[in-house]
């Protein structure tokens, strides 16, 4: 995709040369070290609250005031929990690393239906995984000025096991002879950027959220990438 976010998909392989975020935790109550008590529902909450605002705003224009009315607690509190802006960042970018779902969710199970019904699951899948809020947070985060840690660490997670998976999944295809590829990284960054290329620029150029992809849209990116890789010349027909 070579599109901010989206790029990171489809330049992963030039590089070595995207869970719930609603998910409890267990109620406890922990000593910070100013002995002041640290709920962990309300912890929890104020970082669910700053994940959907740096997902929605970005890092500079949400303010701890802001975190803080929208979770129902003070100022105080949430500096309690998190001594500062940036450790709140951090901390949300941590949980939602830890909680992104595995890159097989992404695989259609079993070899049910033509490879135009199974690529038609994955670019649905990516389709939901790339309009998260959680993915959201991360274009917004490899777009600001991060560290080269933190946006390898980044990548590591979030991008080559995606990319990775459906990397495998088509040569599988090439395999079992439902598709022609003559390299599965590059088809795989033609397939992304065909699902979400124009989403993407759009996101890019007016910094808005990437939002849905319609599923109609999704259904010409993969007729057209059959049509670009069929084994057999009706393979890239519309049904």
């Amino acid at each position: 995709m070579g599109i901010r976010f989206l790029g990171a998909w489809s330049v992963s392989a030039q590089h070595e040369q995207m869970s719930p975020m609603t998910s409890s935790l267990q109620p406890q109550v922990r000593k910070s070290r100013r002995g002041r008590p640290r709920n962990a529902d309300i912890e929890r909450r104020i970082l669910q609250v700053a994940q959907l605002f740096f997902a929605q705003h970005g890092f500079d224009d949400v303010a701890m005031d802001d975190i803080a009315r929208e979770s129902g607690t003070t100022k105080s509190t949430v500096y309690t929990h998190y001594r500062s802006k940036q450790a709140l960042a951090k901390a949300a970018l941590d949980d939602l690393l830890a909680r992104l779902p595995p890159a097989s969710d992404l695989m259609p199970h079993g070899s049910d239906g033509s490879i135009r019904e199974q690529l038609l699951v994955v670019a649905k899948r990516v389709n939901t995984l790339l309009s998260s809020m959680s993915f959201e947070l991360l274009r917004r985060t490899l777009a600001s000025d991060i560290t080269a840690p933190l946006r390898e660490r980044i990548w590591n997670t979030a991008v080559r096991p995606y990319f990775e998976a459906i990397s495998d999944y088509l040569l599988v295809q090439a395999n079992r002879g439902a598709l022609v590829l003559e390299d599965g990284r590059s088809a795989t960054s033609l397939f992304i950027a065909l699902i979400a290329g124009g989403k993407a620029l759009h996101s890019q150029l007016s910094g808005s959220s990437f939002g849905f992809i319609e599923e109609d849209h999704l259904r010409e990116a993969v007729d057209l990438f059959i049509k670009g890789h069929a084994a057999h010349p009706n393979h890239g027909a519309i049904q």
